[in-house]
């Protein structure tokens, strides 16, 4: 509880506005501290409804139906497409069936072949959305495998230290390890990449990952 307590704190200190949000299996014994049960005593409290098919349908044409630059049958084809794939995803539990879900995955349709889509669960599906981050940030076909060597060893070294974040003298030396031991680039630029893409974040000089 303490834990929640102190993110509940800096939500209500920095934040005019906050939505939280848990899963159907969040602890609900938490809630026995008076002190959490206060923090959370300011918020309202919703429960996300199930999205039935219809629904989904419908959030699917409307999402497309968003592109002007689009004819009838393009976009009927695309909005079958985005069916087919989003119903597949759903049918085999890889997604829970939500409005956030179903634009998650439509949005990763948009940054990549359907084949690698469906089939791979939730931990593609972020790895698409990383894909996007990174291409909207400026980031070249060519760079994805470097900068992914360099998240990869970035996090075992985290790992490795039982830490959550770098200082500025430790992503220095990490820095010059990776120039020297995985790909001679210019990390330091990657790093800025990275956080313009908002997969690392910078708070005073501290190094993290940002989810």
């Amino acid at each position: 509880p303490e834990s929640y307590v102190r993110a509940l704190s800096f939500l209500n200190a920095n934040f005019a506005r906050t939505v939280i949000t848990v899963s159907d299996r969040f602890d609900a014994s938490l809630l026995g501290s008076s002190e959490l049960a206060q923090n959370l005593g300011r918020f309202d409290e919703y429960r996300m409804k199930g999205f039935s098919y219809s629904m989904r349908s419908d959030l699917i044409r409307r999402w497309y139906g968003l592109n002007t630059s689009l004819d009838k049958p393009r976009i009927d084809a695309k909005i079958h497409e985005a069916q087919t794939q989003i119903d597949h995803a759903v049918a085999k539990a890889l997604v829970p069936s939500t409005a956030f879900n179903t634009l998650m995955i439509l949005q990763a349709l948009e940054a990549t072949q359907k084949s690698q889509t469906v089939d791979a669960g939730v931990a593609q599906h972020y790895d698409m959305l990383i894909r996007r981050r990174l291409s909207d940030s400026g980031a070249t076909p060519k760079s994805l495998d470097g900068t992914y060597a360099y998240l990869s060893h970035l996090a075992w070294r985290l790992k490795r230290d039982q830490a959550s974040s770098l200082d500025k003298e430790d992503i220095d030396a990490f820095n010059d390890w990776c120039r020297s031991n995985i790909h001679n680039a210019d990390t330091t630029a990657l790093l800025g990449l990275l956080v313009k893409a908002r997969i690392i974040s910078d708070i005073d000089g501290s190094y993290q990952f940002k989810h």
